[in-house]
């Protein structure tokens, strides 16, 4: 088994879980309904893709990997917040 995959399997992992919880607090300062539904949408979407990371670990492991998640601090307002995601997710794609 490569220790590098099932490492980079935990950070990925560990990512999903952490942008899950950070588009959850996003949606509670969302300014309308369909925003907060849109929010809401992509912190799905991440937890999707951390269970199927989840899924591929157990595979290769055996076991279930249980992140240690870093609190989440939104500092701005919901717009620049929104902003500044923009960027940060772009920018993500190279990892994968």
């Amino acid at each position: 088994m490569n220790m590098s995959y099932i490492l980079k399997l935990q950070d990925f992992i560990t990512d999903e879980m952490q942008d899950y919880d950070f588009y959850t607090q996003l949606a509670s300062l969302a300014p309308d309904a369909e925003q907060k539904a849109i929010i809401t949408g992509m912190a799905k979407d991440e937890l999707s893709h951390a269970e199927s990371f989840q899924k591929i670990y157990k595979q290769m492991t055996g076991t279930c990997y249980a992140p240690h998640l870093c609190a989440v601090t939104l500092d701005g307002t919901y717009d620049e917040i929104l902003v500044s995601r923009v960027f940060n997710e772009t920018r993500d794609y190279e990892k994968y």
